[in-house]
């Protein structure tokens, strides 16, 4: 897996959204990505295949942390694709004397530290009104005011083109030898290495059976608990999930199920899913039966808005100069399918494994579900007449 890093200098927090944005898409590409503040004494280019530095527009040059960085390192690169990222308001205005010095900045940038990047993109930054001190605002306001720009400072305006981002980060993706195709590699090795784990589980199971014989006997209907741990793919991460389901089997061939899911995520927070589903056997009537379930409901995502790993399904709502934590209730499909490996009339353990499909308007984010569901059927109660 190529691994790519993305350093960012940032002065409002806009540009570290631009980093995060860059990172968030090259990881759904299949790549390991390091989305990272430039500081002391900061990463070695040596563990990367690709490097991406993005900083912001100030005073006519760039953060210092990102130059002293780059001063340090240019030697290093090589070979390996570097992009440059430079942020700034002046790319929205058309007069060709700014458009000139914008590319004059960025060149003496590049002079000073000697580096020559395979890429260099200008992008479209922010006015963080609300966030700037009065002297700031008072300053910033005046400038756009002569460039005929957006003058309340009531709100904060955001004019970087998003999409456009993703593309760039798809053109940088491709040079590293990542892309569209790298993300169903790596789903398809974890889809593997899943299957792999299936078939001990049943060649185990199939064992203890020849011994015992059939421990089920007849699949008693009615209610039933069970608890669930495993984890969720997203994207390059593993998190670890558990849960807890009550259903009630309807037929031989149909069970109505509930389940609640937590998904601890790689950034600290906790997400859940709330499921209605059913649970269909392909066989009836032996110890090993395979089954298809679906079911739907509502996701519960929450995001901290500090964080460099938001996937794009939600940084892209996230409102402009964000701050602290954030939820997202989204409704959520979930198709999958295992095997029921009745244990005794009472007790079976399920793996299963899946992909819950979260959508928010015209938008959907896919993950990978998997684990082990422990399964116990409550027998019925005899009443005595």
């Amino acid at each position: 897996m190529a691994r790519i890093l993305v350093l960012y200098g940032t002065t409002d927090g806009h540009t570290r959204r631009i980093a995060a944005s860059l990172g968030a898409t090259l990881r759904t590409r299949g790549a390991e990505v390091d989305v990272i503040r430039a500081g002391s004494p900061g990463p070695s280019p040596d563990d990367y295949d690709g490097i991406i530095v993005a900083a912001s527009v100030h005073a006519s040059g760039f953060q210092r942390p990102v130059k002293r960085w780059v001063l340090t390192h240019a030697h290093a690169f090589g070979t390996k694709p570097t992009a440059f990222v430079s942020v700034c308001l002046g790319v929205l205005q058309q007069d060709p004397a700014v458009q000139n010095e914008l590319h004059a900045i960025v060149n003496r940038f590049l002079l000073a530290t000697s580096w020559q990047p395979t890429i260099t993109k200008l992008v479209a930054g922010a006015l963080l009104y609300r966030q700037y001190s009065w002297i700031k605002r008072w300053v910033m306001k005046r400038i756009v005011a002569k460039a005929g720009g957006d003058v309340d400072t009531s709100r904060d305006y955001e004019y970087t083109d998003w999409n456009d981002l993703r593309a760039f980060a798809d053109q940088f993706g491709a040079l590293v030898g990542v892309g569209r195709g790298a993300v169903s590699a790596h789903a398809g090795r974890r889809a593997v290495t899943a299957a792999v784990a299936l078939l001990a589980v049943l060649g185990v199971a199939q064992g203890a059976w020849a011994q015992n014989g059939d421990p089920a006997g007849d699949w008693q209907h009615g209610s039933m608990l069970s608890g669930f741990f495993g984890g969720q793919a997203a994207s390059s991460q593993i998190n670890p999930a558990a849960g807890a389901g009550f259903g009630w089997a309807v037929s031989p061939h149909l069970a109505v199920e509930g389940r609640g899911t937590w998904f601890h995520v790689n950034d600290g927070s906790t997400d859940f899913a709330a499921t209605i589903g059913a649970h269909l056997p392909v066989f009836v009537g032996r110890s090993v039966m395979p089954f298809l379930s679906a079911g739907a409901g509502v996701y519960l995502a929450t995001i901290n808005a500090a964080s460099d790993s938001i996937p794009a399904f939600y940084r892209n709502r996230l409102a402009t100069g964000a701050v602290g934590t954030r939820t997202f209730q989204d409704f959520q499909v979930t198709l999958g399918g295992g095997m029921d490996l009745l244990m005794s009339s009472h007790v079976a353990l399920r793996p299963e494994a899946g992909v819950m499909i979260i959508t928010s308007g015209s938008n959907a984010r896919t993950v990978g579900v998997f684990g082990l569901h422990v399964v116990y059927h409550v027998p019925p109660q005899k009443v005595r007449q």
